[in-house]
């Protein structure tokens, strides 16, 4: 068994790939807008998250979290 470690600064665009084919796929299948840049949005989805965790972090406090995964979800639908 070969054991594989990657930092940080490397897994972070494998993420956003794999949250960008998903995006992709939810085109596809009609369940978000076909206008969407699923690239983009997958880079500005984890730009968000990681800020909102900071932000979380420095209050202790889940709000920031909670106000960017509503509105990063909501706005998928377009």
């Amino acid at each position: 068994t070969e054991i594989y470690t990657l930092s940080l600064h490397d897994a972070l665009p494998i993420w956003q790939d794999v949250f960008a084919r998903g995006l992709k796929r939810a085109q596809e299948t009609g369940e978000i807008s076909p206008e969407l840049d699923c690239a983009s949005t997958a880079a500005f989805f984890w730009y968000g998250w990681e800020g909102a965790l900071q932000r979380a972090n420095l209050e202790l406090n889940i709000k920031p979290v909670d106000i960017f995964i509503g509105n990063f979800f909501s706005r998928l639908t377009g």
